[in-house]
């Protein structure tokens, strides 16, 4: 079927109804890329949140939408564009994805799936998932910091394992604590306690990469996966990282003189399996609070 056939479908008022019952926002795109057919819920998003890059008319080019894309949106756009064509090609059976669409109101989650319909051409769905999300987010996200809760982190910590064994790298497992945060706590209270924790959180993930995990385990107990090829430049970058770990707090008009403590453990080197590992860096964390030297890993005298 040619494209001017495939666009004819754009005519066709008993799909037309049909696909004007779906809540997914629809289109119907050719092998060449242009769309031949938007629903209802399509047409109507658009008019409602002009600018999401994915809301085009009947006729566009949704190929050179997704080219089109910058900044946060252009590497999902081309992921995209990518499994689109791997879907009319054959090459898939489907291809989905989710990603974030900034309406000028608020940040909403869709999830884009692309069917192969006939000749080429697909079904571009895009779901509204921004409650599910809001819900994945509150059961793996810790509330007061914004950092992974203890259930992220033990998922984040097998699968890095996992993945270290196979491949033959290592893993290790970074555990932080402020010490003096119960007195700041009683002294000055609650509030001032939480905005403590909230700030050494983010100064945990702007020390370790993007891609590592960093997590809430309670109270002031932080911890961190790390990925690594080799460790032999993790202890230079661990003092690197407490040097600014141990930098004044400025909070509500006061400044807080707070020092960190970091333990450490590797994988395989000083376990094999992760509930042994995390009594490891447990040891290695209390071992650098006890003798006050800031870093410790395990095993060290």
């Amino acid at each position: 079927m040619t494209e001017d056939a495939e666009l004819g479908l754009g005519r066709n008022a008993p799909l037309q109804a049909v696909l004007d019952t779906l809540p997914e926002h629809v289109a119907i795109v050719t092998g060449g890329g242009t769309v031949s057919l938007v629903n209802e819920a399509w047409r109507r998003f658009g008019r409602e949140n002009g600018g999401c890059p994915e809301h085009i008319g009947v006729a566009s080019n949704y190929f050179e939408v997704c080219q089109r894309a910058t900044g946060s949106a252009r590497s999902e756009a081309r992921a995209a564009l990518h499994g689109m064509q791997a879907v009319m090609g054959g090459a898939l059976p489907q291809f989905s994805l989710e990603y974030a669409c900034k309406t000028p109101t608020e940040l909403l989650w869709f999830k884009v799936t692309v069917t192969p319909l006939f000749s080429g051409s697909v079904i571009v769905s895009h779901a509204n998932v921004s409650e599910q999300k809001r819900y994945v987010d509150m059961a793996y996200t810790d509330p007061l910091t914004g950092v992974a809760n203890r259930r992220l982190f033990m998922d984040f910590a097998t699968q890095a394992l996992a993945a270290a064994a196979r491949n033959g790298h290592q893993v290790a497992l970074v555990m932080a604590d402020l010490n003096g945060f119960k007195g700041v706590n009683d002294s000055y209270g609650h509030d001032v306690g939480d905005a403590l924790l909230v700030a050494f959180a983010e100064r945990l993930r702007g020390v370790f990469r993007r891609g590592d995990v960093v997590a809430r385990l309670g109270g002031d107990e932080f911890a961190a996966v790390l990925s690594l090829r080799n460790t032999a430049a993790l202890n230079d970058a661990l003092i690197r990282d407490l040097r600014h770990l141990n930098e004044p707090y400025a909070l509500r008009g006061r400044t807080f003189e707070v020092k960190t403590s970091l333990g450490v453990a590797l994988f395989p080197r000083h376990s094999g399996d992760l509930r042994s590992l995390l009594r490891c860096v447990d040891a290695a964390l209390y071992q650098a609070k006890r003798r006050g030297v800031g870093l410790a890993f395990y095993g060290d005298a």
